[in-house]
């Protein structure tokens, strides 16, 4: 990531993780092809599977998520370069656990994921962490595995509703610090 920040996420951000979380779920291409211009998604999951993980942003998602963020329900990190938002992650309130971890679909593969990573896992580890775990979905297991996660259980992650994913849970070994 050359140029851009990533701070932690305010309330009057949450409409704009949402757009990012419901743009970058929907570039994952059902028939197995690349999420625009990345690794091909190997058809892990069907179009509703993805429209109901992409769930449409609303007057309330936009106030839960503000009021997640508010009162640090999580740990919730934006990435931006001014005016455009490049990605964002959120870790459990412990840190210990990724929650959720988007790029923008015209940011992906261009370092703003990596640069994420980084941060999440500083902040995991300065909240006393020596394991961050991932329960990642199956287009983005190379991904956090070039990251240095480990892991190949398969589980199943509800997203509310009706609408479920299969993942596979991962953990990073942390970097001590000092």
């Amino acid at each position: 990531m050359a140029t851009g920040v990533i701070r932690p996420a305010r309330p009057e951000d949450a409409e704009r993780l949402i757009a990012v979380h419901r743009a970058a779920v929907l570039s994952i291409d059902p028939a197995g092809g690349p999420p625009a211009g990345g690794p091909p998604a190997g058809g892990h999951y069907n179009r509703a599977v993805l429209e109901g993980w992409a769930s449409p942003a609303t007057k309330e998602s936009a106030e839960t998520m503000a009021r997640s963020i508010a009162e640090v329900a999580e740990h919730a990190f934006i990435a931006e370069s001014s005016p455009a938002t490049l990605g964002w992650f959120s870790l459990t309130p412990d840190g210990a656990h990724v929650r959720a971890f988007y790029v923008a679909p015209e940011f992906a593969r261009r370092g703003v994921g990596q640069a994420m990573m980084a941060v999440a896992a500083a902040a995991s580890r300065s909240l006393g962490n020596e394991v961050l775990s991932i329960h990642a979905s199956l287009n983005a297991v190379s991904f956090y595995r070039g990251q240095g996660f480990i892991g190949e259980e398969r589980v199943t992650v509800p997203l509310g509703g009706e609408i479920d994913i299969e993942a596979i849970a991962m953990t990073l070994v942390l970097p001590k610090t000092g």
